[in-house]
């Protein structure tokens, strides 16, 4: 007897275990990487910023030189060509501020690209690390259900092949019992029908989950489960005498189906008498089940009848029985 989840059997595959583990190193590293990747950048964003920043300082000294000049250079005091250069300095300046300030938010754009594509590397990684280990846990064999291990197709130390079956676990609390049914009742048949089963001389209730919608070999495949818990000392592929209702009546007369309903078409019957004559009796024949025949009239409780086939008989009236 086995728990749901409990270890049942190891398969051994190094090179499956080797491949998740190399995989695993190699998302170690891209984690390692990417955290590299985003101190760099915050690094060069530090650098890009000082940058811009002694460019902003430069400009604004030289703007202030330039306003300096610009209130003398009418009265002589300095000469205008110096003037004028102070003048490009600063528009100079100023256009590398600006182009500095667009460069800044480019590559500002690009870094946001670069980590985004190393986060997609990365997570395409966890997926197959993911997967591989999927794969590697696939190797310990729990059982699925609470129940006992039934057939085991393997012996240890055994080469095994992908979707090989190892062995099989029984559940204890979902018996289903497999019957063949004729397919001349397949018509009659719906799911939930009430079913008798019977096991150790001990009737159990049941119902018809299933029908199968094929027919092989004249018959047709359907599945029964029961309706309380299953007998205690039931096994796997147990035969068990199962009785499909397809309708149920009461205070009915009956007897047991024979030859005769195809020998007279359910039409007629002979009935013994006590002078061992069977007399010739039309009857009426109401439902036909597999082992019974309702008889609706002709017949009385207690008749004895003959119910083999008697089309040799051809529909004599009376016959005389003999040993």
């Amino acid at each position: 007897i086995v728990s749901k989840g409990e270890l049942l059997a190891v398969v051994e595959n190094p090179e499956l275990v080797s491949q998740l583990k190399r995989e695993q190193a190699s998302l170690a590293l891209q984690r390692v990487e990417l955290d590299t990747l985003k101190n760099q950048i915050k690094l060069r964003e530090l650098e890009a910023q000082q940058s811009f920043t002694l460019l902003e300082i430069n400009l604004a000294a030289e703007q202030r030189e330039l306003d300096r000049m610009t209130r003398i250079v009418n009265v002589g005091s300095i000469s205008r060509n110096e003037y004028e250069k102070t003048k490009d300095r600063v528009h100079a300046l100023d256009m590398q501020v600006k182009n500095r300030a667009e460069q800044n938010k480019l590559t500002s754009t690009n870094q946001i690209l670069e980590l985004k594509t190393k986060g997609l590397s990365i997570n395409q990684q966890s997926l197959l690390v993911i997967d591989l280990q999927r794969q590697v846990d696939a190797l310990q064999i729990r059982s699925p259900v609470d129940g006992v291990v039934g057939d085991i197709q393997v012996e240890e130390q055994d080469t095994v092949a992908r979707k090989q079956p190892l062995l099989n676990v029984v559940d204890l609390s979902s018996y289903e019992i497999e019957v063949l049914i004729p397919e001349t009742y397949a018509e009659s048949l719906k799911k939930g029908l009430p079913v008798r089963a019977t096991y150790r001389n001990a009737e159990h209730s049941a119902r018809l989950a299933s029908i199968s919608p094929q027919v092989r070999a004249g018959t047709v495949a359907a599945r029964v489960v029961f309706l309380q818990e299953a007998p205690a000392a039931l096994r796997q592929n147990l035969r068990l005498n199962t009785k499909i209702i397809l309708e149920s009546k009461l205070d009915v007369l009956k007897v047991r189906r024979g030859p005769f309903v195809e020998s007279h078409g359910g039409r007629g019957i002979y009935v013994l008498q006590d002078d061992d004559l069977a007399h010739y009796q039309r009857i009426e024949v109401g439902s036909v089940g597999i082992s019974e025949v309702e008889i609706t009239s002709g017949l009385q409780e207690g008749d004895l009848v003959i119910i083999s086939n008697t089309a040799e008989l051809l529909g004599a009236e009376t016959v005389l029985i003999t040993d």
